[in-house]
């Protein structure tokens, strides 16, 4: 119960004397002028629908009108006053309105484009209040209050679709509150529920975090399109702190069409029908600590024409089909796409694919897991599909998928050119740490800290890099017929070489002096006085150690074939020469004549 002070209802006004004015006369006129000379209306009612005569008659000091006390309107902000006595003497009068009716005694509303508002820095402008109240609107401003209640209470029985829709009509950037909106559209694919109208303009839908401004859609198509087209493109969509759910037979969470400069943050995309987020025809968007999570088909699926998309942070898990996937999606490929430090979890089929000549795709930083109970065939899958995927890179990544009762493949190569997995730890006990195809063109897997599962290699084109410090163990298939080209950039790497092996030709590229490789446990380095290449031993400053082969020095022979070495163990060079620019060594013609490994069950001369 709230308890109200009693005070005077009405006005009151006074003589000479200090005595209430009785039977005295009152003048309210223009702003800046006389009263008595400039009138203007005066009501008696807030709706100023009662006029009252002027000069308006006091009763022991009240103004009154038809024998009553009254208050006095008028429509001005601003207006002049002068108060007589009965006998028309003086008492006081202003060109301004010094006496005013307060506010507390009054009754109806200010609208707010009467209100001034300044921001009060230096520089700062006055402008009316309504102005800045419409730089963000909320939802809320276009409900009715069941429909407030609904959404608050979250309950979830009132569908709210069009008062959202007009809000975001009416201003460019929407907020929604804390609570639980339900939405849905007509069923068609490309009408969704929440729409941004094709207009070039930014628009951003912003909540008050992920879980707590939550949107259900009930609809059998997307939550929440942007659809531009051939001659307009929707730019600058920003969606942040909000989780968007679906129920069964739900759509897309958020499908965007001829939309550019999207970027969406601290969202989650829960249990969406189809996809989590679905990009295509559109360029530069990017996607920051995006939740997608048990979603019918892909997390994310970044499809035709969708290029230069960066993703930082996030979780792609336990989606039907994949984390991630760069699909043509029967359009052109895919390409430009950056992934850094994000987190990929048991999807069903692929945690990240790219197919369909899908291309120029880097994951830095990420993170794949899968557990026993799941079926994950493969962490990532470079698989060309209808066109050839060229350029992917996975850097500093790590692979987990210890899996006995189904097959994980970390790493799997497929109608693809250039894929690079560079620096990665992949632990795939179990199952397969790698599975290469002929048609993986120009493959790298270098400087692993872990290299773990089974590994398959068919590729008819293997290159494989080692940067300074690397360590990588390569076995071929015993189908396997051609050279591999190995290209040592300098540093001490190590190579170890293991099952059938069957050729491997050397090339320095721009080594310097000094540095090391080693091979199957001998250590190969360019003297520093000769630019020779140095085998065996372990001081490269002392010539008796080991033997120099390079200009000058036609042929060097090691004669001891060791009893059952090691498997990699290289026994034999002859006529080994290296150019004194240190590039591609020459094969053939006498000048690189070969080298013998032991492959575990007999000798094989290699670079012959």
């Amino acid at each position: 119960m709230s308890a109200f002070s009693v005070s005077e209802p009405f006005p009151t006004f006074h003589d000479r004397d200090g005595q209430p004015l009785d039977a005295g006369f009152l003048y309210f006129g223009a702003a800046g002028f006389p009263a008595q000379s400039n009138p203007i209306p005066v009501y008696v009612d807030a709706l100023l629908t009662i006029p009252v005569a002027q000069p308006v008659r006091t009763l022991n000091g009240f103004p009154q009108y038809q024998g009553a006390a009254c208050r006095l309107y008028v429509d001005a902000d601003d207006f002049s006053v002068a108060v007589h006595q009965s006998d028309n003497t003086l008492v006081f009068s202003s060109l301004n309105s010094t006496v005013r009716i307060p506010l507390a005694s009054t009754t109806g509303s200010i609208s707010a484009d009467r209100v001034d508002y300044t921001e009060g820095g230096t520089g700062s402008t006055t402008r009316t209040l309504t102005s800045k109240l419409q730089e963000s609107v909320s939802v809320f401003d276009f409900m009715t209050a069941a429909q407030i209640a609904d959404v608050q209470a979250g309950t979830l029985l009132i569908d709210v679709t069009a008062p959202i829709n007009a809000a975001i009509a009416a201003s460019d950037e929407v907020y929604f509150p804390e609570g639980a909106y339900r939405v849905s559209n007509d069923g068609t694919t490309t009408n969704g529920a929440i729409q941004i109208p094709n207009v070039l303009a930014a628009k951003t839908l912003r909540g008050a975090g992920r879980g707590n401004a939550i949107i259900h859609n009930y609809g059998q198509g997307p939550c929440i399109t942007s659809i531009g087209n051939l001659l307009f493109y929707n730019v600058s969509l920003h969606v942040c702190d909000l989780t968007i759910q679906g129920t069964v037979g739900s759509g897309d969470g958020i499908f965007c069409d001829y939309t550019s400069q999207s970027i969406f943050e601290r969202i989650e995309l829960l249990s969406c029908g189809t996809n989590g987020i679905k990009l295509q025809r559109g360029a530069h968007n990017a996607l920051n600590d995006v939740w997608a999570r048990v979603c019918g088909l892909d997390g994310v699926l970044v499809g035709q024409e969708a290029f230069f998309t960066t993703i930082v942070g996030g979780t792609f898990e336990s989606n039907g089909r994949h984390g991630l996937n760069f699909a043509a999606d029967g359009g052109a490929a895919p390409s430009g796409v950056t992934a850094t430090g994000a987190s990929f979890r048991s999807n069903a089929v692929y945690n990240v694919s790219v197919r369909d000549g899908a291309g120029d795709i880097r994951l830095l930083g990420c993170t794949f897991t899968t557990t026993t109970s799941t079926t994950t065939a493969r962490h990532l899958s470079v698989d060309g599909g209808v066109g050839t995927s060229t350029a992917c890179l996975a850097y500093g990544c790590t692979f987990v998928g210890q899996n006995t009762s189904s097959t994980v493949v970390g790493i799997f190569g497929n109608a693809c050119e250039d894929l690079s997995i560079d620096g990665c730890s992949i632990d795939c006990t179990g199952s397969d740490a790698y599975a290469l195809t002929a048609t993986a063109v120009r493959t790298r897997i270098v400087n692993c800290t872990k290299l773990v599962g089974t590994k398959i290699d068919a590729s008819s084109s293997l290159t494989q890099v080692l940067p300074d410090g690397g360590s990588v163990f390569l076995s071929r298939s015993s189908s396997y017929t051609d050279p591999t080209t190995l290209n040592f950039g300098g540093g001490y790497s190590t190579f170890t070489v293991g099952g059938s092996v069957n050729a491997f030709r050397f090339r320095l590229l721009g080594a310097g002096v000094n540095e090391v490789f080693e091979l199957g446990g001998w250590r190969l380095w360019v003297d520093s006085s000769t630019g020779n290449l140095r085998i065996k031993g372990t001081d490269p400053t002392s010539a008796a150690d080991g033997f120099s082969v390079g200009p000058g020095v036609p042929s060097s022979t090691v004669a001891n074939l060791p009893a059952g070495p090691p498997i990699g163990t290289m026994a034999r060079c002859t006529n080994l020469s290296v150019a004194p620019a240190f590039g591609a060594v020459a094969v053939g013609g006498g000048v690189f004549s070969g080298f013998v490994i032991w492959n575990g069950a007999n000798w094989t001369v290699c670079g012959v």
